[in-house]
């Protein structure tokens, strides 16, 4: 499992506050109103400005994965020193279409923003080299995540890779009593809190425990995370009551696995991608040109 993250520290807050308790909540608001103070404040002061204990704070910390209370006051100094553009908003229901387009864009531009602080290049590192020398590749995913792990599908077919997709939570289970040495299992979770995904990530430490584990999440300290080997963390921020910020920013990390992977053998993704483009060549419209929207990358 990742160690504990050294930068981002509002950006975390952002991403983990419908995940902290209520007494953690109002530390959270403390600190995100009093900024350059409580950079300098003891765990003390915050405690008494919160109104909540020193061990609420400390907490507090830990629940963003922090090892503690000081730990977190660097990164949040860290993150002051370069500060960026505040953009989160909440859609309100008396708000005209051009505020929406605003509203709604600013956000996913905000938790991409955000995502770059807490995606950690070592742990991206890592899985991308786990899955160029993957003997077979397994994508675990359950309900909204299952487009996301349609994508990354489609990433990797156009690479080459051996990938299979598995989204029905019994065949995940059975799947993951027979990996075999060499195989990769990755796990696409917002919350990382399904049961039966979890229970999937058990089997494969249990009965095939060199098998690699990714997780791809917003919750780096949840139960998918904690029995993973590799943990990619997008920041989520939901404006609307679905949980459309997720896709965005899961897509997102796809693109980056994949423009990674792409990126370490490019005379073969460019051999690949000419000869898909001749595979489908019949199928191309007499009056479509030669770039037409046929192209592989197009489909």
């Amino acid at each position: 499992m990742a160690g504990p993250i050294s930068k981002g520290a509002l950006a975390t807050i952002r991403a983990r506050i419908n995940m902290l308790s209520g007494s953690e909540r109002r530390v959270a608001g403390f600190v995100t109103s009093h900024q350059a103070e409580a950079v300098n404040m003891s765990m003390m002061q915050v405690a008494r400005g919160a109104g909540v204990s020193d061990a609420t704070v400390l907490r507090f910390a830990r629940a963003l994965g922090y090892d503690g209370f000081n730990a977190f006051k660097i990164a949040l100094a860290a993150e002051l020193l370069s500060p960026s553009e505040e953009t989160f908003e909440f859609v309100e229901p008396t708000d005209t279409h051009d505020r929406i387009i605003s509203k709604v864009v600013a956000t996913n531009i905000q938790t991409l923003q955000d995502t770059v602080q807490t995606l950690d290049a070592k742990q991206l590192g890592q899985a991308v080299e786990a899955i160029r020398s993957a003997r077979r590749l397994y994508v675990f995913a359950t309900g909204t995540s299952t487009p996301v792990a349609d994508w990354f599908y489609d990433r990797l077919f156009r690479l080459g890779l051996p990938a299979i997709v598995i989204k029905d939570p019994y065949r995940q289970l059975v799947q993951a009593s027979i990996c075999e040495e060499g195989d990769v299992v990755v796990t696409i979770s917002r919350s990382g809190l399904p049961k039966h995904l979890t229970e999937a990530l058990r089997t494969v430490k249990r009965e095939s425990p060199t098998v690699r584990r990714i997780a791809i999440t917003a919750d780096r300290r949840s139960p998918v995370a904690s029995l993973s080997d590799v943990i990619l963390v997008g920041t989520i921020h939901e404006v609307r009551s679905d949980v459309a910020s997720s896709l965005v920013v899961f897509s997102t990390i796809v693109d980056i696995i994949y423009t990674c992977l792409e990126l370490q053998d490019v005379n073969g993704t460019v051999a690949r991608q000419r000869s898909a483009w001749h595979a489908i060549e019949s199928l191309r419209l007499p009056h479509e040109p030669e770039d037409g929207p046929m192209a592989p990358e197009a489909t």
